[in-house]
């Protein structure tokens, strides 16, 4: 999804940052949760993997709350009015915030 978006839109860097650190981490969550000396056995392992589940824990909060309004963005951006007209008025007040905060170029 990200790849496809970079190549229709230009997104901001911070914004891309957050969402390519979300993806890594969720990653090594399915496939590598007790690598990197996370574990239940020591202090010091239960001490990183809380470090890691509270990271992944605030980025996926962050996913939640601006992915919708990054995607009604890219779909005015992308000409998809009817999508992102139905959907922009039915989104509560907090995630409207979020979205008039998204400004895209397109890469043409």
């Amino acid at each position: 999804m990200l790849n496809k978006l970079r190549e229709s839109v230009e997104i901001d860097p911070e914004i891309d940052r957050v969402l390519q650190s979300f993806l890594d981490h969720r990653n090594e969550f399915v496939h590598r949760l007790e690598d990197d000396n996370r574990n239940m056995d020591t202090l010091q392992g239960r001490k990183k993997l809380a470090l890691f589940v509270s990271t992944l824990l605030d980025e996926a909060g962050w996913v939640m709350l601006t992915l919708p309004g990054l995607l009604l963005a890219w779909s005015r951006v992308a000409g998809l009015e009817d999508v992102s007209m139905r959907t922009y008025g039915a989104l509560p007040n907090n995630l409207i915030e979020i979205l008039d905060r998204y400004e895209f170029r397109l890469n043409v």
